[in-house]
C-alpha cells in the first residue's frame, strides 16, 4: 500500500547535487541517480572543467549538469552537477587517502542524499514548497559564492551565464521542485523510489548515443523495467483514477512527478553538450541561484510569502531546512567532488543504488510511512533496470580497457 502524506505540508497543496570531479579530464562511466537526486545512467562522462555544477534532485546529488556523476561533465548524466574542486591539481601524485576519509565520503553520498527526501518532507511542514526551494538554493548559493571569493576564484561567468540559465531553470526548478511539490501528497519513501528511473530516461533522452545505447539488449530491457516499475508503483492510482470522475490529486501529483524526471535529464543532456569554461564550483554556484531566482519567482507568484506565518513555522522545518542547505548542498557536495578525485567513478556512482535505500528506511521509521509489497517490487525492479544498462556500459569499458 502507498503512503500518502497528509500532514503538515499537504496544506501548501492549494495553490528536491552538487557533485563534481576532478580537473583532470578522463573519461568514466556514470551509474545512476537519485533523488535525490543524483549520476544519470547511461553515458560517459568528461570529469574536469567541463562538467556543470547545478541542481540535483531532492535526494540526490545536489546542483548539478550533466555528466560525471549526478549531472556533470562534458559527457554523462546524472542529477547533480560537477562541482569543480575546491583546489586546483597538484601535477605531483597525491598519497593515497586514508580509508576512514574514503569511508566518511561514501557515508556522506549515501546517508546524506538519500536522507534528503526525508528533510524535504519535514520542512514543507513549515515552508510553501517554492519558499523551501528559493531559501536553501539561493543561500547554497551564497555560500558558494563565498567560498569562490575567499579562495579567490573569480566568479564572473561570461558567456557561460547563459548556459547556467538554462540548466538550473532545468535541474533546480523543474527536477527539484517537483520533487518538493510531490511530497506534499506523496510519500518521501515513493518519491525516492521514482526517482531512480531517472537515468533510464537520460539514455531515451540522448538521441545523439541512441546507436550506442540502444545497440544493447542489456540496455533496452534496462529501460523497459524501469519504466515498468513505475507503473507497478502506480498501478494502484491508476486504477482508482480510472474509476474517478475526475482528477485526483495523487495522479496529478504522479504526472509531475514524472516532469521533473524528464526535467533533470534534459539539463544533464543540455550541460552536456554545452560545457562550462569556468570553474566547476562557480558554475554550480550560478546554476544554483539562478535556480534559487526562479523558485521564488513562481513563489512570489504564488502569494506564499503572504500566507506563510513565520512565528508558527515549527523548529523542526528550520532543522531540516539547515540540514538541506548545509549538508545536502554542501557537505554532500564537497564529499563528491572530493570521491571523484580518489576512487573510480563507477565506484562512487553506487550511491544511486543506496539513496532509495536509505529514503524508504527514514520514510517508514522516522515518518511513519507505509511500505508494501508493491513498493518493495517496484524498487527492485526499477534498480534492476537500472543495473542492466551500467551492466551494459561497464562491459564497454573493460572492452576498451
Amino acid at each position: 500500500m502507498i503512503g500518502i502524506r497528509t500532514r503538515g505540508a499537504a496544506t501548501w497543496a492549494g495553490g528536491k547535487s552538487s557533485a563534481a570531479s576532478s580537473s583532470i579530464p578522463t573519461r568514466v562511466q556514470v551509474g545512476a541517480a537519485p533523488g535525490g537526486g543524483e549520476p544519470l545512467g547511461g553515458g560517459f562522462a568528461r570529469v574536469g572543467r567541463g562538467c556543470a555544477g547545478g541542481c540535483a534532485v531532492g535526494g540526490g546529488p545536489e546542483p548539478g549538469g550533466a555528466g560525471g556523476g549526478p549531472p556533470g561533465g562534458r559527457g554523462g548524466a546524472g542529477f547533480a552537477g560537477c562541482g569543480g574542486g575546491f583546489a586546483p591539481m597538484s601535477a605531483e601524485p597525491s598519497p593515497e587517502p586514508s580509508r576512514l576519509k574514503v569511508y566518511l565520503a561514501f557515508a556522506a553520498i549515501y546517508i546524506i542524499w538519500g536522507s534528503t527526501y526525508y528533510f524535504i518532507r519535514e520542512a514543507l511542514d513549515g515552508f510553501p514548497p517554492f519558499m523551501l526551494g528559493g531559501i536553501r538554493f539561493l543561500v547554497a548559493a551564497v555560500l558558494l559564492f563565498g567560498w569562490c571569493m575567499a579562495t579567490g576564484v573569480p566568479i564572473n561567468p561570461g558567456r557561460d551565464l547563459k548556459n547556467a540559465a538554462i540548466t538550473g531553470f532545468l535541474l533546480c526548478l523543474v527536477g527539484n521542485g517537483a520533487v518538493v511539490w510531490v511530497e506534499q501528497s506523496i510519500a518521501s519513501s515513493l518519491v525516492a523510489i521514482v526517482i531512480a528511473v531517472a537515468p533510464l530516461s537520460f539514455v531515451v533522452m540522448d538521441k545523439p548515443q541512441w546507436k550506442v545505447n540502444f545497440r544493447s539488449w542489456s540496455v533496452m530491457l534496462g529501460v523497459v523495467f524501469g519504466f515498468a516499475g513505475v507503473l507497478l508503483l502506480f498501478s494502484d492510482k491508476i486504477a482508482v483514477q480510472l474509476e474517478a470522475t475526475e482528477v485526483t490529486p495523487e495522479f496529478s501529483a504522479m504526472f509531475i512527478l514524472l516532469l521533473g524526471i524528464l526535467g533533470w535529464p534534459a539539463g544533464s543532456i543540455y550541460a552536456k553538450y554545452h560545457p562550462a569554461s569556468i570553474p566547476n564550483i562557480v558554475n554550480s554556484a550560478w546554476q544554483m541561484l539562478i535556480g534559487g531566482l526562479c523558485f521564488a519567482l513562481v513563489s512570489v507568484g504564488r502569494g506564499e510569502l503572504s500566507v506563510v506565518e513565520w512565528s508558527t513555522i515549527p523548529m523542526s522545518a528550520w532543522l531540516s531546512l539547515a540540514y538541506l542547505i548545509v549538508f545536502g548542498s554542501l557537505i554532500g557536495f564537497s564529499a563528491y567532488v572530493w570521491l571523484l578525485q580518489v576512487r573510480p567513478a563507477t565506484q562512487v556512482s553506487t550511491y544511486a543504488y543506496v539513496n532509495p535505500v536509505v529514503a524508504v528506511l527514514l520514510g517508514v521509521f522516522l515518518g511513519n510511512e507505509q511500505f508494501g509489497w508493491r513498493e518493495l517490487a517496484g524498487l527492485l525492479v526499477i534498480l534492476g533496470g537500472v543495473l542492466m544498462i551500467n551492466l551494459a556500459k561497464y562491459r564497454q569499458l573493460t572492452r576498451r580497457g
